[in-house]
């Protein structure tokens, strides 16, 4: 893992430095409203000067007519601002504590604002800001990594809320969630399976003549980490017990599979 692409909700201090300097994981978040370092990366993305590396970069997007209304889609223009120091929580739990200290300096963290998106202009105070420990030498790759989000969101959480319906569980631990989950998954792939023809067939002739006629009894054999799922005629084989009657199996062909004899 090296970078993590992080909703707002889970912004915190101590665990973006945690994950920066302890994991060594690099992150790009979004900054929310009401912090001191949103309205400082604002206000420092008007002051743009290569010499700080406070630079704009801009994708020009695509010219699109619809109801007579034109929009350049694709189109957004960000402003890089490297070392701001205003989010005195990015720190260890000993840092954060010395906040109020007059000697207190604060850790540099990186910012990109969007200031333009499809050619339209954020109002000033109102632009979108992100958070990142990456570098933002060229913002508009930073921009476009977190866009990445939105294949968790629409691939991941709604086919898991929406499609699976896993939006309420018995009970908030992780075994009745784990179990919860292969429940559903357990439920959903036996009524898929039972909508095929075998499905249809098997439900109108129940489990007992089922299972007699096309289930023999089998061993589970451990050798350490692996397993292995035989007959028991198969085991009685290669074990050199042939039985008088086998059923189910040839001794011929089961000591050809494993390279064994040709007679016992």
């Amino acid at each position: 893992m090296r970078v993590l692409l992080i909703d707002r909700g889970f912004l915190d201090g101590a665990d973006l430095w945690y994950l920066k300097e302890t994991l060594g994981i690099d992150f790009v978040i979004p900054a929310k409203d009401n912090m001191a370092v949103t309205a400082d990366a604002r206000a420092l993305c008007r002051a743009r000067d290569p010499a700080t590396g406070i630079v704009a970069q801009e994708r020009a997007g695509r010219r699109r007519t619809r109801q007579g209304r034109v929009r350049l889609v694709g189109q957004v223009t960000v402003v890089a601002v490297p070392g701001v120091r205003s989010y005195d929580q990015y720190g260890d739990e000993a840092h954060a504590k010395q906040a109020n200290r007059q000697d207190f300096v604060a850790h540099p963290l990186n910012a990109i604002v969007v200031t333009h998106w499809e050619g339209t202009a954020y109002p000033v105070g109102e632009e979108k800001v992100f958070l990142t420990s990456l570098p933002v030498t060229a913002p508009l790759a930073v921009l476009d990594l977190y866009d990445l989000r939105s294949l968790i969101e629409n691939t991941a959480f709604r086919e898991l809320k929406q499609g699976w319906g896993l939006l309420q569980y018995p009970k908030k631990t992780a075994a009745a969630v784990r179990g919860h989950v292969f429940v559903t998954l357990l439920t959903f792939t036996l009524a898929n399976a039972f909508c095929t023809a075998a499905g249809h067939a098997l439900t109108q002739r129940g489990i007992r003549r089922q299972r007699a006629e096309q289930y023999s009894p089998r061993i589970v054999l451990f050798a350490g980490d692996v397993y292995g799922i035989f007959e028991v005629e198969e085991v009685l084989i290669l074990l050199g017990v042939i039985p008088a009657q086998c059923w189910q199996t040839d001794p011929v062909r089961v000591r050809h599979r494993y390279g064994l004899p040709a007679s016992a």
